[in-house]
């Protein structure tokens, strides 16, 4: 195991000196404050892969918040609102490629990957 250890020196008032940190993996504890539920099955997206249109089935009580990404991580489509039962998105518009699309419920954010072909 790793010693976690982290020491300085000051060389002149201007100027420190750090040497290498060292941590042990069990003392690392990151928490986002946000509940990723990736593989629930509250969300389903149909046509996968899509051409010109997506249908997200929302299999719970409530959305309220739709964004799709695409790989960079840039928001291509965003809505907000209480969202029930089947929400559709027109994709003629987009490249081709990969994306993912999240869906915020009162449980936590819904995440899914979805290929667009022309």
């Amino acid at each position: 195991a790793l010693s976690t250890t982290m020491w300085s020196s000051t060389i002149s008032s201007n100027m420190e000196v750090f040497r290498p940190v060292n941590l042990v993996a069990g003392d690392l504890n990151v928490s986002v404050g946000i509940a990723s539920l990736t593989d629930d099955n509250t969300i389903q997206i149909f046509p996968n892969p899509a051409n010109d249109l997506i249908n997200i089935a929302l299999n719970t009580s409530e959305v309220s918040e739709i964004k799709l990404m695409n790989t960079l991580g840039q928001v291509i489509y965003t809505a907000n609102g209480c969202f029930f039962n089947t929400v559709k998105i027109n994709t003629s518009s987009y490249n081709k490629g990969m994306y993912t699309l999240s869906c915020r419920t009162k449980d936590g954010i819904v995440f899914k990957k979805m290929n667009v072909v022309h």
